[in-house]
């Protein structure tokens, strides 16, 4: 697991507890998810951004899911729902508003969960601006024109058969 962190809190705003994540950030980390893992460690968590259902298909265990709404001011986003022992080979859809959502092991997330804060060490770096290369100059560059003209030597035998006749 990476070093961000999911920390839970209560309606009174009291931290109930944390969850070391693993970031799904990248395409193969969300198509794989949790899939063929034996087990999910207590105090673990899966962060899947901009997610509002999940699969279970070819895990091996139950999960809990957390999902969440949109991160307020304070930096806590709501928890909108708690799927709680979702089996295996089953579909799990979070509510309209939903962000994103944790996955857990099975029977770990406290029954008086409000909300969350989502601490992340990609989030700490800011993303460096890429601007793809303009291949628009290159192209015009390498391209060349040449006319072909009845009498053009440079062909040689190419030129009768570019023009059908015996030069």
């Amino acid at each position: 697991m990476a070093d961000s962190e999911a920390r839970l809190f209560d309606a009174t705003g009291k931290n109930i507890g944390s969850y070391e994540l693993e970031v799904m950030d990248t395409f193969w980390k969300r198509f794989m998810g949790l899939m063929g893992r034996p087990e999910m460690p207590i105090g673990d968590a899966a962060l899947f951004r901009n997610c509002s259902s999940i699969h279970m298909f070819f895990m091996k265990i139950p999960l809990d899911i957390i999902w969440y709404g949109a991160v307020e001011p304070d930096g806590h986003a709501p928890v909108l729902a708690v799927s709680r022992a979702v089996k295996p080979w089953q579909l799990s859809f979070g509510p309209k508003q939903t962000q994103g959502c944790l996955e857990v092991a099975a029977g770990t997330v406290p029954m008086n969960l409000d909300s969350i804060e989502i601490v992340t060490t990609s989030s700490d770096r800011p993303k460096a601006a890429v601007t793809p290369p303009d291949y628009r100059d290159i192209v015009r560059d390498r391209i060349q024109v040449t006319r072909c003209s009845d009498t053009a030597a440079h062909l040689g035998g190419a030129a009768a058969l570019l023009h059908s006749r015996a030069l």
